[in-house]
């Protein structure tokens, strides 16, 4: 994002002062701006809005980790799909490996993720994560934007995140491929 917003920071100036883009459209590229800038500010949060295509249909991912200072950090995850609801999945590093869990509003989805839960270990374990607990469970009032908030104000830095970033990428990658076998 970093390397992106200034690339796009300078093809803006370079639109904004020559004249061999027909007319300045002053708003428009402000807009723009801002928006790449939030983009940004959001990446360096580690917070970010992941586009995603899952069975033929298209999600936004937000992906989030959450540092605790040295106790813990943890990743969450977040979207809505037809064939599973709202979902939303956190997972964090103990002693014993990754735990986590998933919240579906659908409990369709929270039986197909848990299903298949054996594909999900399998992708932690090409990603040399050791898993340790992992529930899956039905939350029928689920919170999207509740779940994305949530301990947003006692993130600290920590030096775990690359693992989590990892993880994030697993429980995607299974989401899609569970979501490809449901046809939706």
């Amino acid at each position: 994002y970093g390397n992106m917003q200034e690339t796009l920071h300078k093809m803006l100036e370079k639109m904004a002062f020559s004249g061999s883009y027909g007319g300045l459209d002053v708003r428009a590229m402000s807009t723009l701006y801002k928006q790449i800038r939030f983009m940004g500010n959001m990446a360096r949060e580690e917070n970010y809005e992941i586009p995603t295509e899952i069975g033929g249909s298209l999600t936004s991912i937000n992906l989030k980790i959450i540092h605790n200072g040295q106790k813990e950090s943890k990743v969450a995850v977040a979207f809505e799909l037809q064939a599973f609801g709202k979902t939303a999945a956190e997972f964090k590093m103990t002693s014993k490996g990754l735990t986590g869990f998933c919240i579906c509003s659908k409990k369709e989805g929270t039986n197909l993720l848990k299903e298949n839960d054996g594909l999900l270990k399998e992708k932690f374990g090409r990603e040399q994560i050791q898993t340790a607990e992992l529930y899956f469970i039905t939350g029928d009032s689920l919170d999207l934007a509740e779940f994305s908030l949530k301990e947003t104000d006692k993130r600290q830095p920590g030096d775990d995140s690359g693992l989590l970033y990892r993880a994030a990428k697993a429980f995607i990658g299974f989401v899609q491929e569970t979501g490809i076998e449901k046809g939706n």
